[in-house]
């Protein structure tokens, strides 16, 4: 098969998001289809590490700038989409497309791609991994491209492709309302679980840090309301109380002063911010090092409208580390990780509840051993991107068959 994923993600920087389609398009490639990422934020250039990382793909850069704002980066990507457009058109004619894949709404993008996809008969899919009305509530350019998206774009697919249970409801209902009998599949979190696996031995991997004392690792976002930082201080420091060796190291860009403002003031209101270490951004094998060498990986999501459709996709990357992991229960988290089976569940909102969850895995060896296991065991039979993919190959087969 030939399938083509279009996006305006930008591969020079290691995000949920870029990791989410290297993961499941090298799964395509290593499974014998030839696999066509149409990046439209970058230059080919700037893509030669990830060519040389993923070889099982094949980068086309389309962009002429990365990271710009604005109506420069609007008109960018509308010259990016025309280009891709082209370039689709001439490799159908060459050899059949079976499948596109749009990442992102791609307002600019589609009136371009998409009648090149309709008038040739390219079967395309929308994959969504949240509720594409956030964060466009406010402006009106934001609104009239989810209006579009919703009303125009999103119908003339072959399927839509859902991250969780949320999302797909969300969307069956939007297509009802349309009367659109377009299939929507879930299509859940991946990981490459020979990328993140962790060595066997854990006293060698944690005794390079904090003199051997337990820690623990959270990685992402520090900004809006998504992954609940300030949440988990206020829990971290409730254990901490309790437990006076346990460290908590928080990776990921905190440059931005006035979107750091709520996590300061959670840091202002605890008595232990000797203990909490932000790294800021760092790269990929400092990070691995860290989430190998932590006692647990943690994630304190809150429960809001945006976590209602969420499945994180760093959950699948703590996974595959095969480290013990505690988190809140939110969206379609508890539907595949089972409380002391292979994660430890906390109540959303209720930082005691997560402060109990730390200090039973950092007292508990025993604990720690079982959610391993049954973590990395998740990670292999559900998550991992062969699998993944090939329930992806299977559905554009069927589709293609109905």
């Amino acid at each position: 098969m030939n399938i083509v994923v279009i996006t305006d993600a930008n591969f020079t920087k290691q995000t949920a998001v870029v990791n989410r389609l290297n993961a499941y398009s090298r799964g395509l490639g290593e499974l014998g289809n030839q696999v066509y990422i149409l990046a439209l934020d970058n230059d080919q250039n700037s893509l030669e590490q990830t060519i040389e990382a993923y070889p099982a793909i094949n980068y086309i850069g389309f962009g002429k700038k990365t990271s710009t704002n604005g109506i420069s980066r609007y008109k960018n990507l509308f010259l990016s989409g025309k280009a891709a457009a082209g370039w689709l058109k001439n490799k159908h004619a060459k050899e059949k497309i079976s499948a596109l894949i749009y990442y992102g709404m791609l307002a600019p993008v589609r009136p371009s791609v998409s009648p090149i996809c309709v008038k040739h008969g390219i079967p395309t899919y929308d994959e969504i991994t949240e509720y594409p009305f956030l964060g466009r509530q406010k402006k009106l350019y934001r609104r009239l491209e989810y209006w579009f998206f919703m009303n125009h774009f999103v119908l003339k697919n072959s399927g839509i492709l859902c991250i969780s249970t949320g999302l797909k409801r969300f969307m069956e209902e939007h297509l009802r309302a349309k009367k659109s009998e377009i299939p929507v599949k879930l299509f859940g979190i991946m990981v490459e679980t020979d990328k993140f696996e962790c060595p066997n031995d854990y006293a060698a991997q944690n005794s390079d840090f904090f003199d051997g004392d337990p820690f623990l690792v959270y990685c992402g976002s520090m900004y809006g309301e998504k992954d609940g930082v300030p949440d988990l201080i206020k829990a971290f420091s409730m254990a901490a109380e309790k437990n006076d060796k346990v460290r908590l190291v928080i990776i990921g860009d905190n440059s931005n002063r006035q979107k750091m403002k709520q996590i300061n003031q959670a840091m202002a209101e605890v008595n232990c911010s000797d203990r909490i270490i932000f790294t800021g951004r760092i790269d990929w094998s400092e990070m691995h090092r860290y989430m190998c060498g932590a006692t647990a990986l943690v994630l304190a999501k809150p429960a809001n409208q945006q976590n209602e459709g969420a499945f994180p996709t760093k959950l699948g990357e703590y996974l595959a580390c095969g480290k013990p992991i505690i988190c809140t229960a939110v969206g379609d988290i508890p539907l595949f990780l089972k409380h002391e089976k292979n994660a430890l569940l906390a109540k959303p909102g209720v930082p005691g509840d997560f402060a109990q969850q730390i200090l039973r895995c950092v007292e508990d060896s025993r604990l720690r051993e079982q959610l391993s296991q049954s973590a990395l065991l998740l990670a292999h039979e559900t998550f991992s991107h062969l699998h993944q993919a090939q329930d992806l190959i299977d559905l554009f087969k069927l589709e293609a068959q109905g």
